[in-house]
């Protein structure tokens, strides 16, 4: 495959290290060309010594750039892969600490509560000078987004651009594998999902092997389930549907699940911990720069199966029209949901976007969803008009805020914190 891939964000170790050993195992990359961009040059110089030492222990083709001029690295680009994390080591550790103290919880912080509407504060400009620069370097490339929140940024750049952005989540076809495999005992590959909502709070609506419906099976190990999901089996109960992807994730969009320290140890949840994230991203950051320098050959190590990155480029670039979940703007997709929303659902990528019939949301599983579409609108006029107001009222709509007082008291200091990490000077 004879196209330009290029990779914003290239110092994110964990990503990188895996779509490098994803591509070198992949005889129908071998004409493809990588561009490795990155703001920080250190960064970037140590990621292009590893893939060009990777290719070439592995006498693989796979073309190696690396730029830290983003207009210079997008030029002529046929996909656009983001995994930007601006100032995280800085920024993220606030955006946790900052919420925490007003009594607020979080079991992750990258989509819903403040924490995700800064994160999403501090990543929109940088989303929308991608999109313009696309539009005029690369303007039939796609934005391929693996940066959180998804569907905040999505929006931003479906609302100000026309270029193509479609959004990944893991969480999907882990699952699918995770329920398959897992709960189900079935043959790898022969689960099929129906699953649909928004990044990070996906309702899983039917499920099926060999035409057959599996649901009613994959009910009968619910106390099996409930012990390695506790929380996601607890909104299974009272919802009707499984959710997906995970406690961590999903139990940020239910105030019943994260009311307080003692309600989050009946479900198996803490508050999160920035110092594992630290301490993992440390980890691979060094075993990327000794393989970088040892003598010896770097072996492979690629992405999980989970993560389509590869597959979906396939999909587009031969216009196979195979079925991802993936997160986009509405447009019919969900028929009970806003056009303009981001929304997660399944899609057939070829040469466009072929939607499948309309999703129809049972209407009890749409609160949640709607309160997150509420909270990625105001977060993108936020960020587009520089509004404190905004801000606010985008902190406001997140589902675990107590009070006005208490989303008034998180905004105000997390502005002042993070005034050096926002590129926009909020009024």
């Amino acid at each position: 495959m004879d196209k330009r891939i290029v990779l914003v964000g290239a110092g994110s170790a964990i990503f990188t290290r895996g779509l490098l050993g994803s591509l070198v195992l992949d005889p129908g990359f071998e004409e493809a060309t990588l561009v490795l961009m990155d703001v920080a040059p250190g960064v970037l110089s140590l990621v292009e010594g590893y893939a060009r030492k990777l290719v070439r222990d592995n006498g693989y083709g796979l073309k190696i750039e690396a730029s830290a001029d983003l207009a210079a690295a997008l030029d002529g680009a046929d996909f656009v892969v983001c995994t930007v994390a601006a100032d995280d080591r800085e920024a993220r550790k606030l955006e946790i600490e900052v919420p925490m103290s007003f009594g607020y919880h979080h079991s992750w912080g990258d989509t819903t509560g403040p924490s995700g509407v800064f994160r999403a504060l501090r990543h929109i400009p940088i989303f929308l000078k991608i999109a313009g620069e696309m539009e005029h370097r690369c303007p039939e490339a796609w934005l391929l987004n693996y940066t959180n929140p998804m569907a905040a940024l999505c929006r931003a750049v479906s609302a100000e651009s026309k270029v193509k952005v479609i959004g990944f989540c893991d969480g999907p076809p882990y699952f699918r594998r995770m329920i398959g495999n897992g709960f189900l005992g079935l043959p790898e590959g022969s689960l099929k999902i129906k699953a649909a909502g928004v990044d990070h709070l996906v309702w899983l609506l039917e499920m099926s092997a060999d035409g057959e419906d599996v649901y009613p099976l994959f009910r009968r190990q619910i106390e099996r389930v409930r012990e390695k999901y506790p929380a996601s089996t607890a909104i299974w109960e009272a919802y009707g549907y499984f959710p997906l992807p995970g406690d961590e994730h999903i139990s940020e969009f239910f105030p019943f699940l994260l009311r307080d320290e003692q309600t989050m140890r009946q479900y198996g949840l803490k508050d999160m911990d920035i110092r594992w994230h630290r301490l993992r991203r440390a980890e691979l950051g060094d075993a990327v720069r000794r393989e970088a320098s040892e003598a010896g050959p770097i072996r492979p190590m690629p992405l999980p199966p989970e993560e389509e990155v590869l597959q979906v480029i396939c999909s587009i670039a031969n216009d196979e029209k195979k079925e991802f979940v993936a997160s986009l703007p509405n447009l019919g997709v969900i028929a009970n949901l806003p056009e303009y929303a981001v929304v997660e659902a399944p899609v057939l990528l070829g040469a466009g976007i072929e939607q499948l019939p309309p999703v129809f949301l049972p209407p009890g599983l749409t609160g949640p969803l709607y309160d997150s579409i509420i909270k990625d609108e105001l977060v993108v006029e936020a960020a587009l008009t520089g509004s404190r107001e905004t801000v606010f009222r985008a902190v406001l709509a997140c589902p675990l805020i107590t009070s006005p007082g208490q989303a008034g008291q998180i905004t105000s200091v997390m502005l002042e914190a993070l005034e050096d990490y926002l590129p926009v000077r909020f009024r």
